[in-house]
Formats: C-alpha cells, structure tokens, sequence
C-alpha cells in the first residue's frame, strides 16, 4: 500500500513554517497468496495448521507542492477592493441590507423595529456619554 500526502506551506507563525495538507492519494495492489506445500507431508496444509509467513509492505510519502504567487493585481484592482464584499471582514455597502426589501430572513416591519431601536440606543449611547456630559456640564455652568 502506498499512500501520498500532498501538502503546502501557507505560512509561518513565530518563524516556524504553518504546512496544510492538500489532498491524499491511496495506491494499493492485491497479490495471490499460495501456501507451499512441500516435503513429504502433506497433511499440515490439508487441516490449515501451518503457518507461512507473508510479507506485508507499507509506504507514506509527503509530496511539498511549491507556493504559486497571486497574480500582479493593476492599479484599477488595488483601488477598487474596498468595496468588493468579498475581500474585507466588513461588507461597508451592505450594512442596510437588512431595512431594504430584498431582505427575507424576518419581516419587514420587525426588521424597521429593530433598526430603529439600534439607532436609539446608539443616539442614547452618544447623548449620556461622557463627551456629552461635560458638554451639557459646561452649558449649563455657562451665565449669558
């Protein structure tokens, strides 16, 4: 039996090379076995009491597919990766998503509720804050 690990390197943390394993491929090969029977007894061979060894073999390998560097990306596609939802952590352009029509994972008026409610404690949040506060502090100290 042979079995090959196909891996990469994708990286390095503390300078210690970070390896994934692509893909495995397993090889096998079947074989007749025979009992010999020789000498002058046959008997051993008739009652399956004798033993013959067999050799079994195995074999690993790991195959070190090399690194393909990305493609050189232009100018044009540098710029414009800010607003492709699937190169950032934060989808900017679909923050709303959920207030719009196409929207069809509750209803619509409990999507508006809960919309609402988030920018009543974010006004909330921002009036009682402590910026505010030493601002109505200082407004209110102030004589005309």
């Amino acid at each position: 039996m042979n079995i090959r690990f196909f891996t990469a390197v994708i990286g390095a943390v503390e300078a210690v090379p970070q390896r994934v394993i692509l893909g495995a491929e397993v090889n096998f090969s079947t074989v007749h076995w025979k009992m010999s029977c020789g000498g002058g007894s046959t008997a051993t061979c008739m009652t399956g009491s004798a033993l013959q060894p067999f050799s079994i073999s195995a074999a690993v390998q790991f195959i070190q597919i090399p690194a393909q560097p990305e493609p050189v990306q232009s100018s044009f596609q540098i710029n414009h990766r800010e607003y492709e939802c699937s190169g950032n952590d934060v989808c900017w352009s679909e923050l709303c998503y959920p207030l719009t029509r196409y929207y069809t994972g509750e209803p619509y008026s409990e999507s508006i509720a809960q919309g609402l409610l988030l920018v009543f404690i974010a006004l909330l949040i921002a009036v009682l804050g402590s910026p505010w506060s030493s601002i109505r502090k200082a407004w209110n100290d102030t004589t005309f």
